[in-house]
């Protein structure tokens, strides 16, 4: 094998790899809610980390992969696994990536944790983050992106 070819391949498996686990990290598929002045309730995992929604992504499509993805993991997780804690299930679906993984949305929107949080529970660093990958917000229980 051609040692250009062998490297672009192991560094897509690191790459690759490093990504999908980012997202993964987490870990928890359980959706539920928080309440914190002065944003009020919005959603969390399980755990009571925040998540949050991209302003610009589309009603069941996903824009934050590649060096967003790495910044704003997704929230992913199989549909039949997801639990709901104080929130409307019926407001929950998933949706394909194009990497592959199950991400879930919450009324059309795709959920994504945020690495500044540190994945401490009851941080909202990414509330109204507007960075290069677009206008980022936390999700109320209707799911509509907490302003504020």
């Amino acid at each position: 094998m051609n040692s250009r070819l062998a490297f672009g391949l192991t560094a897509l498996a690191i790459f690759g790899t490093a990504s999908i686990g980012a997202a993964q990290e987490y870990g928890n598929t359980e959706i539920a809610m928080n309440a914190k002045e002065p944003f009020g309730k919005y959603l969390t995992d399980g755990e009571g980390r925040a998540l949050y929604m991209l302003e610009q992504d589309k009603p069941g499509l996903s824009t934050c992969y590649e060096a967003c993805a790495k910044v704003w993991p997704p929230f992913v997780a199989e549909e039949e696994s997801i639990k709901v804690k104080d929130v409307d299930k019926g407001l929950i679906d998933v949706i394909k990536r194009d990497d592959g993984q199950m991400q879930v949305v919450y009324n059309g929107k795709p959920l994504y944790y945020y690495t500044k949080d540190k994945g401490r529970p009851g941080s909202t660093k990414g509330q109204d983050v507007h960075d290069e990958f677009g206008e980022w917000y936390l999700v109320t229980p209707s799911g509509k992106m907490v302003k504020g």
